[in-house]
């Protein structure tokens, strides 16, 4: 339309063609300021592209270092969190074992102290029997004692009945000998003779 117009310049002034002619350099200026920036824009489009699928081929190794690293994230985080189950069910049975020794010191304990009293209670009965069996002894020396006094008493009357000359009618008094063999002469029984002329 403006170059139409442009042709039919003696429809205008010469003021409003020198208008439309400048229009027209500018439109045609611009047209090939935008031709020369669709050139550059396409070249560097080019480039763009070049450089992305440069770029794509040495970040490929990369990403595949990436990829095997997240996978190994991944193989790791799931042991941990198999070493944390296991370490919980360790704790776990940890936890019961100490409940179940202390359970046992504690019985221990109860055995050890019922045996150290059952000890003093020993202790205290064997003291006890003692005691008795030094009162027994004491008590058997005792009676022994009075048994040799008795048995002295016993002979001294003997040797006084036998220098006295007593005698009873069936019994005859000796001192006793130190002769074992002689020990039943110490009583000597008389014969009594019976009416029918027999000894008895």
């Amino acid at each position: 339309e403006l170059a139409l117009r442009c042709g039919a310049g003696w429809r205008y002034t010469a003021a409003e063609s020198e208008r439309l002619y400048q229009l027209q350099h500018l439109v045609h200026r611009l047209q090939a300021e935008r031709s020369t920036a669709r050139e550059r824009t396409e070249e560097a489009n080019e480039r763009t592209s070049a450089e992305q699928a440069a770029f794509r081929l040495r970040a490929a190794p990369m990403e595949q270092q990436i990829y095997d690293l997240k996978e190994q994230l991944a193989n790791e985080v799931e042991a941990t969190r198999r070493i944390l189950k296991g370490n919980l069910a360790a704790k776990t049975e940890l936890k019961q074992e100490k409940e179940e020794l202390e359970d046992i010191v504690h019985a221990q304990s109860l055995v050890a102290d019922t045996c150290q009293s059952a000890s003093h209670g020993l202790t205290w009965r064997q003291r006890e029997i003692a005691e008795e069996v030094h009162h027994l002894e004491a008590q058997l020396r005792r009676v022994e004692g009075e048994v040799e006094a008795l048995k002295d008493d016993n002979e001294r009357c003997r040797r006084l009945l036998h220098a006295a000359r007593f005698e009873t009618e069936t019994e005859r008094f000796f001192p006793h000998s130190k002769d074992p063999a002689a020990s039943d002469f110490g009583a000597f029984r008389i014969p009594q003779v019976v009416a029918s002329g027999g000894v008895r």
